[in-house]
């Protein structure tokens, strides 16, 4: 192939042979004023602008769609350290709650074996539900990185009040268990068979006896 120009027109032709579609929005051989990070920034945050009559000092953080201010908020990655999970489960459980969901981004980025040129690498990224933001759950916010505007999750103390709430329900289960364990245990020590352990736990005997063999495989 003579170019990487006429590899790609040789691609795109034979695409629209296949059926295919010419692709919208591309950026043109300017590739300076093409920057991912800026026009997600925009498309994100569509229809979030602040109301009008509302205003904003600097630093102060307000939900653009009922001006409503903030405090105590705190990014995906601070909130996922204080709650004892990793990032990447914190967006799973906020896309789980509605607050988030996740959508098909892309960036440019340089090429191996022919870096002067540049090919679009495709990520998902959480975003935040206008039903997040409506109801103060969530906020989001624009920063300015490296030249590049970004998009930024902010949650309330109201949305960390429900990711804590959702956490505390999914571990509930493993804590009922852990006590039951420690009560079988306590019994086996009192000397109690495992009939009389099912008769005063109320529990069903091959429950009892499946604790009772991970006790003595512990051991």
């Amino acid at each position: 192939m003579s170019s990487y120009r006429a590899w790609i027109a040789a691609m795109r032709a034979e695409a629209l042979d296949l059926g295919g579609k010419p692709l919208r929005n591309l950026p043109d051989g300017r590739l300076d004023r093409f920057r991912w990070a800026g026009t997600q920034a925009n498309r994100v945050n569509r229809g979030f602008a602040l109301p009008r009559g509302i205003s904003r000092k600097p630093g102060e953080i307000v939900n653009p769609l009922n001006g409503q201010r903030a405090a105590d908020c705190l990014t995906i990655h601070k909130l996922a350290k204080a709650v004892g999970l990793s990032p990447h489960k914190l967006t799973d459980l906020l896309v789980r709650l509605g607050l988030v969901h996740r959508v098909l981004a892309c960036k440019d980025v340089a090429m191996v074996k022919v870096p002067e040129f540049v090919k679009p690498q495709y990520y998902h990224t959480p975003e935040l539900t206008r039903h997040a933001v409506k109801a103060n759950l969530a906020i989001p916010i624009k920063m300015l990185h490296n030249g590049a505007v970004s998009e930024v999750i902010l949650v309330t103390r109201r949305g960390q009040l429900l990711v804590e709430n959702a956490i505390r329900s999914a571990r509930a289960p493993v804590r009922n268990v852990e006590r039951r364990r420690a009560s079988i245990a306590h019994l086996l020590r009192q000397g109690h068979s495992q009939a009389e352990i099912a008769r005063r736990t109320s529990l069903p005997k091959q429950t009892v006896s499946r604790h009772v063999r991970s006790l003595r495989d512990a051991a």
